[in-house]
């Protein structure tokens, strides 16, 4: 029987390098019949990792099914935004996924563009408390919905006005592919995976981790210039349907 394994991330990045995982996982890597990775980063980054030789391991990059993504889904109705600009961060909250950046720099652009807008904050996870008291301390908690965990993703992906996400690490960027191709720009962090999947001021915007101001000056160029919005608007759509398509 053979054996094929599939590296996604965590995996690797974080429990597989684990000390106590770290021997069994390089064990399981090496003698797999194929090993598989969602992105050259995450690549690269195993075969660093665990000494592993270059040619074991083959990119097979995620994909999208049109039929739960796409941006002619029925926007969600009890959400209606009133003709509020729709900020939209999906993840679970985890320090990796700084989420708290989320609350600052959708306040940056806010103050900034001086437009009516709304944040949609979709999961939940161990800083959701935090985001609650920051949105409080910086007066917008009327303007920022915790919607908790949902299953029609693809609706809200296609409801909202861009997609915010400034991880710490990303081996591919799941949500941001389908955030594009609901036709959802997306304002990411250049790490990992994600510049594979976002060319930078043509199909989304990338800013560098944990640079808030970068990404408030980004976003806010994106929402005030409508010409500039409606080409990364298309030409990530078009990019989502072309190379991760199903």
């Amino acid at each position: 029987m053979k054996t094929v394994v599939t590296l996604h991330g965590t995996d690797i990045t974080v429990v597989g390098s684990h000390p106590t995982m770290r021997n069994i996982t390089c064990y399981a890597i090496r003698v797999s019949d194929r090993v598989t990775a969602v992105s050259d980063s995450l690549k690269q980054s195993t075969i660093t990792e665990f000494a592993i030789p270059e040619n074991k391991i083959h990119k097979i990059y995620n994909f999208v099914n049109p039929e739960y993504f796409n941006p002619d889904l029925p926007r969600v109705k009890k959400l209606e935004p009133n003709g509020k600009k729709i900020v939209i961060h999906i993840s679970n909250l985890r320090p990796v996924k700084s989420p708290l950046d989320v609350i600052e720099i959708f306040y940056g652009i806010q103050k900034k563009i001086r437009e009516k807008m709304e944040l949609w904050v979709v999961g939940e996870g161990p800083l959701l408390s935090a985001m609650i008291a920051r949105a409080g301390e910086l007066d917008i908690s009327n303007s920022v919905k915790f919607i908790g965990i949902c299953t029609n993703i693809g609706a809200l992906l296609a409801s909202a006005d861009c997609f915010l996400l400034p991880s710490k690490e990303e081996s591919f960027g799941m949500a941001a592919l389908e955030a594009m191709m609901c036709g959802t720009p997306v304002i990411a962090t250049r790490v990992g995976g994600l510049p594979e999947v976002i060319d930078d001021g043509e199909t989304g915007i990338l800013f560098d981790s944990g640079q808030i101001q970068e990404a408030v000056e980004k976003g806010s160029e994106l929402f005030q210039d409508n010409q500039f919005y409606a080409r990364i608007r298309e030409n990530g759509l078009e990019r989502a349907g072309i190379k991760f398509d199903m």
